[in-house]
């Protein structure tokens, strides 16, 4: 049950503004067994700035970059020590999450090294 709240808890902090929603949900039974769902929308705003249309306005805030970062990162270490206690396919969900948190956390970086 630890899991399932700590994962939720990630959820939450995964969720860019504007451009990017990103969500794992870890569903674990009393048994060990369990399911993950990675979810990710990407706003046609978004997508018409990958495709190198011209905006006049950027997709997001400096400010709202940095404190996703930093959210990011605090669910990251949460679920380090997780990981050393886990096994199984609560390991894998634990390894896959880090990993997604990971990928956005370069994401970010990019994205406040390009605004400079």
């Amino acid at each position: 049950m630890r899991v399932v709240r700590l994962v939720l808890v990630l959820v939450a902090a995964t969720s860019l503004t504007a451009c990017l929603n990103s969500t794992t949900l870890v569903k674990v039974k009393p048994d060990g067994s369990g399911t993950v769902e990675q979810t990710t929308l990407i706003n046609m705003a978004a997508l018409k700035g990958m495709s190198g249309a011209q905006s006049s306005a950027p997709m997001t805030s400096r400010e709202e970059l940095e404190r996703t970062r930093r959210e990011l990162e605090e669910a990251r270490e949460e679920l380090r020590p997780r990981l050393e206690a886990a096994a199984g396919e609560t390991r894998d969900a634990l390894e896959a999450s880090i990993e997604a948190i990971e990928r956005l956390l370069e994401r970010i970086e990019d994205a406040l090294r390009d605004a400079r």
